[in-house]
C-alpha cells in the first residue's frame, strides 16, 4: 500500500527496509542506488528519522564503513511505520472518508489543509491503488464503494489493525466492550487466539459496526440455520446485548444485518466451500507437518500439531475472504521470516522446500504467498522449537591444551563446558603434544591453548590465557558460533544437492 504515498514517503519508507534487515553495513553510494535517487537525498532521509524519531532508531554512517541502523533495545521499529500511516495526508483522507462519506472536494481541502490541486493529485493516485483492492474511489461528493463487501471491510481492518494496534482506537465506541465480547466468543468457541488476535478481532467487529450502520450488508453463500448454527441463537442474542448500545437495535432477530454480525464473529465457518474441502485442506495441513517433521528430523507433539494446523488453516482461510496483503506498510511476518532464515537457515530451507511440494501435490497454487506467516506462526505454535533446532546441530570439538599440564587443561576444560553447555565439547589434552609433529596432533575444529601451537592449522588456534578473560570468553564464543554456522552450511548444501538429485531423477 506504500504506492498511495508521496514518492517522498514511498522512498523512506524502502531506506527503512532496506537498512533494517541490512546485516552488515552498506555504502552510502549503493544504498543511492538501490533507491534510484541521489547521495544527497539518501544523507537528508537518514536525517529525516533521526530527527523524527531518535528515541527508536540509530542510524550511524561513516564514510569509510557505510552506513547502519540499529533500533533502541526498549523501542520496536514497527512504531514508525505506524506513524507513517497516521501522519500520511492520504491514509488521513481514505480514514477520514470511511467515517463520514458523501463530502465535497472543498469540504477535504479544509480538513486536510491542502490546495484544491494537491487533493486531486492525490486522489487520482489513492484511485489507482484501491481500485487494485476492489475499492472505487468517487470525487464529488467523496465517497468509497466497496465492489466486494468482505474485501472492503478487510481491507479496513487491516488498516485500523495496523495503524492504530493496541495502544489507540479510532471510533466512537468502547474498545473495552468489543475486547470483552471478543474474549467470551473466544472461550464459548475454543478458538485459543493471542492478545494480538484479539484486538485484530476487536476491529473486524468495529468495521462490521460501521458499515452495518451506513447500511452495507454481506451476503455470504450459506445461512447460519445451513450451518448448524440454530442451536447458538440464544448465545447470539447475548452477544448482540454486548454491542455498544447504539448498534444493538441493528441486528434484530430475522434481518439480514443479525445474520451479517453471526458471519462477521465466525467468519471461517462461512468461508469453507464444502466439507470436502475442509477435509482436504486439513489432510494438505497434516502432510506438510509430517514432511518439515521427518526432513528436519525434528518431533512435534500432538498439542503443538494442532496449534500449527490451525494456523495453517486460518492462513488458508484468510486468504478465501481476502487476497490482498496482510499489511499496510509494516510487513511483520516478512521481517520475522528473514531472522529466522538468518538464525536456523537449514530448517528453513527444509520448509520452503515442503512447502513447495505442498503447493504442487494439493494445487494451492497460492499457498507460497504466506510463506512468510505460516513460517512466522509455525515457530510460534511448535512448542520449543527453536530448542529443538539447535539441538540438532553439531556440537564443536575443542581441543584443550595447557603447557602447564593436563591438570589445568582439565580445569579450563570444566569452566568452558559449562560455559557452551550443548554447543561445544572439550576434550583435555596431554602436554605430550607441546613439540608433536602436525601429523601426529589429533583433528578438532577449535584447538583452546594457553601457548602458542604451532603444530596446528592458525586460523582453528584460539589463545587463552591461564585464567580465561572475558575477551577469551568472547572470542572463543565467535569461533565456535563461526563453526557451528560452518556444519549447518554443510548441512544445507547436502540436504540442497539431495533435494535437486530427487526432482530430477
Amino acid at each position: 500500500m506504500k504506492e498511495m504515498l508521496s514518492s517522498t514517503s514511498r522512498r523512506r519508507i524502502t531506506l527503512l527496509n532496506l537498512l533494517f534487515v541490512m546485516l552488515d553495513k552498506i555504502d552510502l553510494e549503493s544504498l543511492a542506488q538501490r533507491l534510484h535517487t541521489s547521495k544527497k537525498t539518501v544523507l537528508t532521509d537518514i536525517e529525516f528519522f533521526q530527527e523524527n524519531w531518535p528515541e527508536i532508531v540509530s542510524i550511524d554512517y561513516n564514510t569509510t564503513t557505510g552506513i547502519s541502523l540499529t533500533e533502541a533495545k526498549n523501542q520496536t521499529i514497527q512504531s514508525i511505520y505506524t506513524d507513517f500511516l497516521q501522519d500520511s495526508l492520504e491514509f488521513q483522507l481514505l480514514e477520514g472518508i470511511f467515517f463520514n462519506p458523501n463530502q465535497s472536494g472543498r469540504y477535504w481541502e479544509k480538513q486536510l489543509f491542502i490546495s484544491t490541486s494537491s487533493l486531486y493529485r492525490m486522489s487520482l493516485r489513492m484511485e489507482k491503488v484501491l481500485k487494485n483492492h476492489g475499492i472505487l474511489l468517487q470525487k464529488n461528493p467523496y465517497n468509497l464503494v466497496a465492489t466486494d463487501e468482505k474485501q472492503f471491510r478487510n481491507f479496513f481492518k487491516i488498516y485500523f489493525s495496523e495503524a492504530y494496534g493496541v495502544k489507540r482506537w479510532p471510533f466512537d465506541f468502547m474498545q473495552s466492550q468489543l475486547l470483552t465480547l471478543v474474549r467470551q466468543i473466544s472461550a464459548d468457541f475454543s478458538l485459543e487466539i493471542n492478545e494480538i488476535q484479539v484486538y485484530d478481532y476487536s476491529f473486524r467487529l468495529a468495521v462490521m459496526l460501521i458499515r452495518t450502520q451506513q447500511g452495507h450488508i454481506v451476503t455470504h453463500k450459506y445461512t447460519p440455520e445451513q450451518l448448524g448454527l440454530s442451536e447458538y441463537q440464544e448465545l447470539f442474542d447475548y452477544y448482540i446485548q454486548q454491542l455498544p448500545s447504539d448498534y444493538r437495535q441493528l441486528f434484530n432477530k430475522g434481518s439480514r444485518s443479525r445474520d451479517d454480525f453471526i458471519q462477521t464473529i465466525l467468519w471461517w465457518k462461512f468461508a469453507w466451500d464444502n466439507q470436502e474441502e475442509a477435509n482436504r485442506i486439513r489432510r494438505a495441513a497434516n502432510q506438510l507437518i509430517d514432511q518439515v517433521s521427518y526432513e528436519s528430523d525434528i518431533p512435534i507433539d500432538d498439542f503443538s500439531r494442532h496449534r500449527v494446523k490451525n494456523s495453517f488453516l486460518s492462513a488458508y482461510l484468510s486468504h478465501k475472504i481476502y487476497q490482498g496483503p496482510k499489511f499496510m506498510l509494516y510487513n511483520r511476518s516478512h521481517f520475522s521470516r528473514l531472522s529466522i532464515e538468518t538464525a536456523y537457515p537449514f530448517f528453513s530451507s527444509v520448509f520452503k522446500n515442503c512447502l513447495q511440494e505442498l503447493q504442487k501435490s494439493h494445487r494451492i497454487t497460492w499457498i507460497s504467498n504466506y510463506h512468510d506467516e505460516i513460517l512466522a506462526k509455525l515457530m510460534i505454535e511448535w512448542e520449543n522449537l527453536p530448542i529443538l533446532i539447535e539441538g540438532q546441530r553439531d556440537t564443536v570439538r575443542i581441543g584443550v591444551f595447557s603447557d602447564l599440564g593436563k591438570v589445568h587443561a582439565q580445569s579450563i576444560a570444566n569452566y568452558l563446558s559449562r560455559l557452551f553447555i550443548n554447543r561445544a565439547n572439550m576434550e583435555v589434552m596431554n602436554s605430550d603434544y607441546f613439540a608433536a609433529k602436525p601429523c601426529d596432533v589429533p583433528s578438532f575444529d577449535i584447538y583452546a591453548a594457553n601457548y602458542q601451537m604451532s603444530n596446528v592449522p592458525p586460523e582453528k588456534l584460539v589463545i587463552i590465557e591461564d585464567i580465561p578473560t572475558y575477551r577469551n570468553i568472547a572470542g572463543l564464543r565467535i569461533e565456535i558460533e563461526k563453526q557451528r554456522k560452518a556444519n549447518v552450511q554443510k548441512s544445507l548444501i547436502e540436504y540442497t544437492t539431495n533435494q535437486s538429485r530427487r526432482y530430477s531423477a
